[in-house]
């Protein structure tokens, strides 16, 4: 995925701060040796390229253009985005009602068929469930897992987010995801990006509580949007991708990151 925040900031030349690669260009630095000592130390600093961008030691990219006394930055700041890990099934030949399992560095999780949760050290939670778990994702910090799990009885399906303290093993919140096709939910600092078939949402892990969430969007007819592939993150737009099945087209749904309306539908 392509993620990047974009920064833009402002500032009058004799302000500029040197922590980030800026420098000031005030009476002290008129003189020749010092510009040039100044050069000099930029560049070995943070390479410069033909188009006047800097590269900081963080990669974070500077774009300069003066106008006047001003100097406008526009800096990209790549964004660690996470997703949550997807549990398989233990026998995979035989699906139906079989234990869930992740496997990760140094740790083993099941989850049973009828919801018990059990963790590296054995420590068992029973899920906010009295049906079959087919399909489930964890995400975990130091202090709370987060298990993306579906339930069915074998007629119907939801699925739901359900927030763990690691420390009493106690259920914090649940919350539903509306659908079945629950797809892998991407982790933005504390907002998951969930989706299920015709459902998409932005869950705030901290309150339990969604910022914006759209339903209703599976097209009888072709068929749309019966799960999501990918997510596309930006600080302007989320694009919920979904690959029909039956058209073998690519569909859309482009949601206004800041407000949380719908920009478009493509399918």
């Amino acid at each position: 995925m392509n993620i990047v925040a974009r920064i833009k900031l402002c500032c009058n030349l004799k302000n500029s701060s040197s922590s980030i690669g800026y420098y000031s260009y005030t009476n002290r630095w008129r003189a020749f040796k010092m510009k040039k000592l100044l050069y000099i130390l930029a560049i070995l600093l943070f390479g410069c390229n033909n188009n006047g961008q800097v590269r900081t030691n963080n990669d974070k990219t500077i774009q300069k253009s003066q106008k006047g006394s001003t100097i406008q930055k526009t800096i990209n700041i790549p964004i660690k985005i996470l997703a949550a890990k997807r549990f398989e099934f233990k026998n995979p030949d035989i699906p139906i009602e079989d234990t869930l399992i992740l496997k990760t560095d140094k740790k083993e999780f099941q989850i049973t068929p009828l919801g018990l949760f059990k963790t590296n050290s054995n420590d068992t939670i029973h899920l906010a469930t009295d049906l079959i778990i087919d399909r489930a994702y964890l995400y975990e910090t130091d202090e709370h897992f987060y298990v993306f799990f579906t339930d069915t009885d074998h007629e119907g399906a939801t699925s739901w987010i359900q927030k763990i303290s690691k420390t009493t093993l106690k259920s914090e919140y649940v919350e539903q995801i509306q659908g079945f096709n629950l797809g892998q939910p991407i982790i933005d600092g504390q907002s998951a990006y969930v989706n299920a078939i015709g459902f998409v949402g932005k869950f705030n892990l901290k309150t339990g509580q969604y910022d914006w969430k759209h339903y209703n969007l599976y097209d009888n007819e072709k068929y749309s949007f019966n799960s999501f592939d990918t997510v596309f993150i930006s600080t302007e737009k989320i694009e919920f991708i979904s690959e029909n099945y039956r058209s073998k087209k690519v569909d859309k749904v482009i949601i206004d990151n800041q407000t949380g309306e719908i920009e478009d539908i493509i399918k």
